[in-house]
């Protein structure tokens, strides 16, 4: 009777972005910028993130809204995902525990090669290409190798190359940068607007974009810089921040302990300004022929 009362259940619940989210936040919230899950969910309603879609998100909270968006999608669509340095960091996708055919809308790439969308891609840059020097120190390596070891060396390359192989050369993701995004998110607690400016021109005009930042002063500054060239409307600059409670029988309260600040959201709908002024001055021209 005892072990009944006292044993330790669980229950195995399917994970979901909201779950890795706020696994992520109670665990090290300095580490995904304090996004909270209420600030996902308005970034994702912001972005209009929908299947078929191509978004273009900078992530810098671990992947917890790279993984958001393959998740929005649902294998239909791409994210494509800069970063910077030698490799990317979205740990969340790999918690997710998505279908390998949902992770592969994923599309990470380097920050550096917006600067060179014309350059054609070299051959060592294909999905699934060792150079020589790659190979000869794979195999002097796998010389020193016990038998088993060798067999799972192998197996882990075997895995790692049938990886690269499903993702997209460098020439189709530059030609698909080059073609524009219906979506630009970015999520970052280095200088937004330089990441934004240098995203911007990626993003087709009527399309929305949202920005998230852990603190208020980039995305003023941001914010400033975007309504000072007239290139966006419906600017939303607002704070997330919500409040639990507690539903007892008689026990009704807000909880005690709970975040002061969840990070803050800039987002809006890119305009076309050089349209707008082609359309203004038509309208111009035919009204003067008018009178």
């Amino acid at each position: 009777r005892k072990q009944n009362k006292y044993i330790p259940r669980m229950r195995v619940v399917k994970c979901s972005a909201a779950d890795i989210c706020d696994f992520m936040f109670e665990k090290n919230n300095a580490k995904v910028c304090n996004l909270r899950a209420d600030s996902l969910a308005q970034l994702l309603w912001y972005a209009d993130a929908a299947a078929g879609q191509r978004v273009l998100c900078f992530d810098q909270v671990l992947g917890v809204v790279v993984a958001a968006l393959a998740e929005r999608l649902g294998g239909l669509g791409t994210v494509l995902a800069p970063y910077v340095g030698q490799q990317s960091h979205f740990i969340a996708l790999q918690h997710l525990n998505m279908p390998p055919e949902w992770q592969d809308v994923v599309v990470p790439f380097p920050l550096t090669d917006l600067g060179d969308l014309d350059r054609p891609a070299r051959e060592h840059e294909q999905p699934g290409f060792m150079t020589e020097e790659g190979k000869k120190a794979f195999d002097a390596r796998l010389a020193t190798y016990a038998p088993e070891e060798r067999e799972r060396a192998l197996q882990r390359r075997r895995e790692r190359m049938a990886r690269g192989l499903r993702r997209p050369d460098r020439s189709a993701v530059r030609r698909w940068i080059k073609e524009g995004c219906d979506s630009l998110v970015v999520a970052a607690n280095v200088d937004v607007a330089a990441v934004v400016g240098r995203l911007w021109r990626h993003l087709h005009p009527s399309c929305p974009f949202v920005v998230f930042c852990e603190f208020l002063e980039p995305l003023q500054e941001c914010f400033h810089d975007i309504r000072k060239k007239g290139s966006a409307c419906k600017l939303v600059l607002a704070e997330t921040w919500n409040r639990e409670y507690q539903f007892l029988p008689g026990r009704s309260h807000p909880a005690m302990k709970m975040t002061a600040n969840g990070g803050y959201v800039l987002a809006g709908v890119k305009a076309d300004r050089t349209r707008t002024l082609d359309f203004e001055q038509r309208s111009w021209k035919k009204q003067k022929k008018g009178r």
